[in-house]
């Protein structure tokens, strides 16, 4: 059953982005991730850390590896394997982050 966290009280924000102005925030988001590129032992991580997080900022009603990997056509078994297999410290990018 889909609930809202939205009240009459407290409504939805007015929203006038366009697809064009999402897409000229990408560039934006990669300069973001690449401040964390060196918190990952392998440059793939860094890659599919990159997808993975411009998926959950996608408009998906479900953020879940599958339909992330599919709404940008990449293997859901390796999306998949980055979140379950592919291990890294949080702790270097906890420390980047702040």
């Amino acid at each position: 059953m889909h609930r809202t966290i939205v009240a009459s009280t407290c409504p939805l924000p007015e929203c006038n982005l366009t697809a064009t102005d999402i897409e000229a925030l990408l560039p934006a988001l990669q300069r973001y991730v690449e401040h964390f590129k060196h918190t990952f032992a392998r440059g793939d991580q860094h890659a599919w850390a990159y997808r993975y997080l411009q998926g959950l900022l996608d408009t998906l009603p479900r953020k879940s590896c599958e339909p992330i990997a599919l709404a940008l056509g990449l293997s859901v078994r390796q999306m998949q394997a980055f979140i379950t297999e592919s291990t890294w410290s949080t702790l270097p990018v906890l420390a980047q982050h702040e």
